[in-house]
């Protein structure tokens, strides 16, 4: 948009405005326009308005490199920028609401680097980004801790598999979750970032996909395969192939296990003896290629990489080992040290062999997880949660389930040293009396050969099992106490109030509607069951009154008495909204002591939609020998409903897409029903896999096709489903070659674009207009590659020519 203007006013002066568009568009400066007139010419001088491009935020702003003193904030902007961090103390931004620091690296450049230096050690900053003019909101990070308890994540493998899944739509629920958690230190990340390191777009949707967390959380990087130690990810995180670095009593080696290191492992692996001399006494390990997995290529596991690192693990009393590279999650245990397979951050997920692989202890396949450890030095132990974030398909496409934040899949304790340390969990913590509780014993360390468990802190051992159970027979709170002990010495853990025991609660008889709450399509019948829950003495018999409150919305139009009640009568006579039912038990049927019995079973009709209470009164109930009872009274309810009707409309069901370049279809329900409905189910696809449960969603295709859409509508009462054949139908878009007017077309129908000039067939002009313009359909990145890979080999090559030209030759 390169855009001049000229303003002219007759007379006087004018500030003729000022108006801001911020991303990728431009700011439009209107300059103030000052008119001058010359006394003896009375002619204007004309200022112009000029367009002037502002910068927008491409990564971040992240945080890396952050240690008890400093951190560094990044910023990448799409054009050059200047760029200042305003930042604060916690303390200082909550009683000022504003910032008394700031720093810059006073270069005009997209790509910003800005330490910030003589921080206080485990404090909570503030800070904010200014860049030409424009800022951010506010955001924080945290230094490290000098000593204490630690927070960190584990994951690995964010890359996406386009045009399947991005990023966005994949590491993004990943990386929001870790963004949720509390008190976090740093994200390990153990390799794979993006699927090609070279191609700035997929930094582009990691740091986009990842921008919550990042922006206030550090980010340790290894290298995997795919980053390709390609010089753009050492611009992003300016780290070395390996290193180190340390949170209180935290170590963490980071190691470069690809194999174009494989040459220089001598070197790495003296470093790594000398970097776990450290005196930090938890050390954890963070490379790529892991040397234990049940994955089919590589079952068993990295050997070279065992044969050259273990022993130094085993040596340095490394806690643990966190890897990569496989799309699944697996734990093994072996020496003492528990090996994490994490590659569940947003990569292609496949399945393990069958049946694991030696040591394996515990996997999750075609899922999204992280590994949260918490280190408590006090207690000499880190705990590794596994957090589910989500389900994948086992064709990739979907997500198939999204668990609650914190659901955790396994728990596993760590102890240094191989020192015991006492944990347990149990299968409930509260119930009435009797109440009969599994303990389960999570203990970690090296030989426990003795358990010692007191359920009612009494100070007396009450079993020496190791997943015992206990049977609490008297209401009250009580602290558990489980000891553990090995020849390298015994830890008790002691969970307080952790079981809760309530009375038992004595049930009177109950009269009560089955089911309490009725629900009946307008003009049709539904039957309820009167009943009684339980007869300690019996029943000689009843009467009673049942009333519909709302006599519009229905009636009762029968009513059916069990074979015990030989004497019965219902008045008066029905249909109508309101009856007396009375029976005799004659035969002595109901005995004392009988449970759930059935009084009568009424038949009701609705007439009308809408609600009506089901009273039950002027009960009168006799047990065996005379006796009167009194029950309980459990009311019910109806609603007379119009059964649901799926419908729905697109806004648009024909156009043109590619991967960069999604159709994005408006989805509207047009569905009936009363009540209305209530869920919503679409699958845009028709793949059988729920897309979204909005009731009016917006679906993005990419992929040329016809697609199936289906809409599955209900309300608490009923539902209904509507399918669309080939209701949204794609074409791939592309656009005119160089030098052309019309848009490529596709005369065989198979998605690939032979026709390159648009004349509506293949001949010689569409060989000699691709192979011209071969580089210029690789830079096309709205189109694609796909439309022009004629040898589905994933890029434009000279063999593609070779291709479109002989099936030129077989068309002839």
């Amino acid at each position: 948009m390169n855009s001049k203007k000229q303003i002219t006013r007759a007379g006087g002066s004018e500030k003729s405005g000022f108006s801001t568009m911020r991303g990728n568009t431009w700011e439009r400066i209107i300059l103030i326009t000052i008119v001058l007139f010359s006394a003896c010419m009375n002619e204007p001088v004309v200022a112009e308005m000029t367009d002037v491009k502002t910068p927008a935020i491409l990564w971040g702003p992240y945080i890396t490199g952050t240690t008890t003193t400093g951190t560094i904030v990044n910023v990448k902007t799409d054009i050059a920028s200047n760029l200042t961090i305003e930042y604060a103390t916690d303390e200082y931004f909550s009683a000022n609401s504003g910032y008394d620091h700031s720093a810059t690296d006073d270069l005009p450049t997209m790509l910003h680097h800005v330490p910030l230096t003589g921080l206080a050690a485990g404090t909570l900053y503030h800070y904010r980004v200014l860049y030409d003019g424009q800022s951010t909101g506010d955001l924080h990070f945290s230094t490290f801790p000098e000593s204490g308890p630690v927070i960190f994540i584990v994951y690995s493998d964010t890359q996406d598999q386009l045009p399947t899944f991005s990023q966005l739509d994949r590491h993004k629920l990943v990386a929001d979750r870790i963004a949720q958690e509390l008190d976090v230190a740093f994200v390990v990340n153990s390799g794979d970032l993006v699927n090609n390191a070279a191609n700035l777009s997929d930094w582009d949707r990691y740091f986009a996909a990842g921008r919550m967390m990042m922006a206030n959380t550090t980010v340790f990087p290894a290298l995997g395969n795919h980053d390709a130690n390609h010089s753009n990810y050492y611009l992003a995180y300016g780290v070395p192939e390996y290193y180190s670095f340390d949170c209180a009593d935290v170590h963490v080696s980071v190691l470069d296990s690809n194999s174009w290191a494989w040459s220089d492992f001598p070197a790495q692996s003296g470093w790594l003896a000398q970097d776990l001399q450290t005196e930090k006494p938890f050390r954890f390990i963070s490379f790529h290629h892991p040397p234990y997995t049940s994955e089919r290529n590589h079952f068993g596991g990295y050997e070279n990489i065992r044969l050259e690192w273990e022993d130094e693990f085993i040596d340095h009393n490394v806690t643990a080992v966190f890897n990569g590279h496989v799309h699944a999650y697996e734990r093994f245990l072996t020496h003492g040290i528990h090996y994490f397979v994490s590659g569940t951050g947003g990569g292609p997920a496949y399945n393990l062999a069958d049946p694991r692989a030696g040591y394996s202890q515990n996997s999750l396949e075609y899922a999204l997880a992280y590994i949260r450890v918490t280190v408590d030095p006090s207690r000499q132990k880190a705990t590794a949660e596994v957090i589910r974030v989500a389900d994948v398909s086992s064709d990739l496409k979907s997500i198939t389930t999204m668990y609650p934040p914190g659901t955790i899949f396994e728990t596993v304790i760590m102890s240094l040293g191989g020192l015991p340390v006492a944990e347990f969990t149990s299968d409930i913590q509260t119930g009435p009396c009797p109440l009969t509780v599994q303990f389960t014993d999570q203990s970690a360390g090296d030989g426990i050969t003795g358990w010692a468990w007191d359920f009612q802190n009494d100070g007396m051992v009450d079993s020496i099992e190791q997943n015992p159970s206990f049977n609490y027979t008297t209401a009250g709170t009580y602290t558990v106490n489980l000891t553990v002990s090995s020849a390298a010495g015994s830890d008790s853990e002691a969970k307080t109030a952790y079981i809760t025991v309530t009375a038992p609660q004595e049930t009177e008889p109950e009269i009560y509607l089955s089911p309490s709450s009725l629900s009946v399509a307008n003009g049709m019948t539904e039957e309820f069951e009167l009943r009684v829950s339980s007869l300690p003495d019996g029943l000689s018999g009843y009467d009673l009154r049942v009333t519909l409150n709302n006599s519009a919305v229905a009636e009762i139009v029968d009513v059916q008495y069990p074979a015990w009640a030989l004497l019965h009568n219902t008045t008066p006579q029905v249909p109508g909204d309101s009856f007396r039912l009375s029976a005799v038990d004659i035969g002595r049927s109901i005995e004392p002591g009988a449970g759930t019995t059935i009084l009568a079973t009424v038949t009701l009709r609705g007439d009308s939609t809408g609600t009506s209470a089901i009273t039950i009164s002027e009960i009168h109930l006799d047990a065996d020998g005379g006796a009167m009872i009194t029950p309980e009274v459990t009311h019910g309810s109806i609603v007379v409903h119009i059964p649901m009707t799926a419908d729905f409309i697109a806004n648009v069901t024909t156009g043109k897409a590619s991967t960069a370049r999604p159709l994005f279809v408006a989805f509207t329900d047009l569905s009936n029903g009363m009540p209305q409905g209530s869920l919503w189910s679409w699958d845009f696809d028709d793949n059988g896999v729920v897309d979204s449960i909005l009731q009016n969603p917006e679906a993005s295709y990419t992929t040329p096709g016809n697609y199936t859409v289906s809409l599955t509508v209900q309300n608490a009462y009923s539902s209904d489903t509507e399918t669309k054949t080939d209701y949204i139908r794609i074409t791939r878009y592309v656009k005119p070659f160089p030098g052309q007017s019309s848009d490529p077309t596709d005369p065989d129908g198979d998605f690939l674009y032979e026709d390159i000039n648009g004349n509506g067939r293949l001949d010689y002009d569409d060989i000699v207009l691709y192979y011209e313009n071969m580089q210029w359909t690789r830079d096309q990145t709205d189109v694609g590659i796909e439309p022009y890979d004629y040898n589905q080999n994933g890029r434009i090559d000279y063999d593609d020519v070779v291709a479109l030209y002989q099936q030129l030759l077989e068309g002839h």
